[in-house]
């Protein structure tokens, strides 16, 4: 009996402490926009259209487009960066986070400040991301979704390229990790995941029904060494842009509360659809923005 009721009682101690867990990932985290460049918007929950700006806060429902030459990069309070390059479309599903007990300087962050929850779904474009130390043992997740599968980033630098092929039936997609490892998982159901490696990336091509525009068959390379070129891209937008944006990132818990809102001008027309002049899936940084 005594044996009983003391597994009963871990069992609710274990219980319990998960839905603490569960109920401290409720609040949404902030997001800052640093180095903009050229003409990039945010799509609000709402339907309203507008310019970012440098600074300018991001919470999740809200949605990312660049436009030809335009890049910004994101600075996610769990001290997470991703830059979103030219032409591209970037929406931030879901990011939740632990409330912040004081203010961190994003710089100096080896590790995630407390436990996250954060997916992205990159309807089309190229981003590069560096992603803090995750707290995965005690929960925390980090996942981008794009029509051809899914990355799992278990804290690492890495690089998506994913450009529709201009006939409308196939996408290519390409992920490099330059640090760390990338889980990648296709879209299709039975999909069989893969593990990217550092100085590795695989190359994803799905062909897709024209008359529902649904993925249809996602084939996955083998794992296969980065180009030189890659490698220095990925590491060139880190240390040049990356960097540079977290120097000058801090977060407060009062910010977390209750973000600055964005100005919000007359809407703007943004980006509609994914451009098709890319068919051969290469990269698109550009002077400025990791580029040489």
């Amino acid at each position: 009996m005594k044996t009983f009721a003391l597994r009963f009682l871990l069992g609710l101690i274990v219980a319990t402490a998960l839905s603490l867990t569960a109920l401290a990932q409720t609040k949404a985290g902030a997001i800052k926009a640093r180095k903009v460049e050229g003409e990039v918007f945010k799509l609000t929950h709402d339907g309203q259209s507008v310019k970012l700006t440098e600074g300018a806060f991001l919470t999740e429902s809200d949605t990312v487009t660049t436009g030809k030459s335009s890049s910004v990069v994101l600075v996610f309070m769990n001290g997470s960066s991703i830059k979103v390059s030219a032409d591209s479309k970037l929406a931030i599903e879901e990011f939740k986070m632990d409330p912040l007990d004081e203010p961190i300087n994003v710089s100096k962050l080896q590790n995630e400040p407390s436990v996250s929850k954060t997916k992205l779904n990159l309807a089309y474009g190229e981003m590069v991301g560096e992603v803090k130390h995750l707290n995965r043992d005690k929960g925390s997740t980090f996942d981008i979704e794009t029509p051809v599968g899914a990355a799992g980033i278990r804290g690492t630098t890495f690089r998506i390229v994913f450009r529709p092929s201009g006939d409308g039936k196939a996408f290519n997609f390409t992920l490099s990790t330059a640090e760390g490892v990338v889980l990648f998982t296709g879209s299709v159901a039975n999909a069989a995941g893969v593990e990217v490696p550092q100085d590795k990336e695989v190359v994803v091509t799905a062909q897709v029904d024209p008359a529902t525009n649904a993925v249809t068959s996602v084939q996955i390379s083998d794992v296969h060494s980065i180009s030189v070129s890659a490698a220095s891209a990925i590491t060139s937008a880190t240390t040049t842009v990356i960097n540079q944006a977290q120097q000058t990132t801090t977060f407060t818990p009062t910010e977390q509360q209750t973000p600055t809102p964005t100005p919000t001008p007359a809407p703007t027309p943004a980006p509609a659809t994914p451009p098709t002049n890319n068919p051969n899936n290469t990269p698109t940084l550009t002077p400025g923005d990791g580029g040489t």
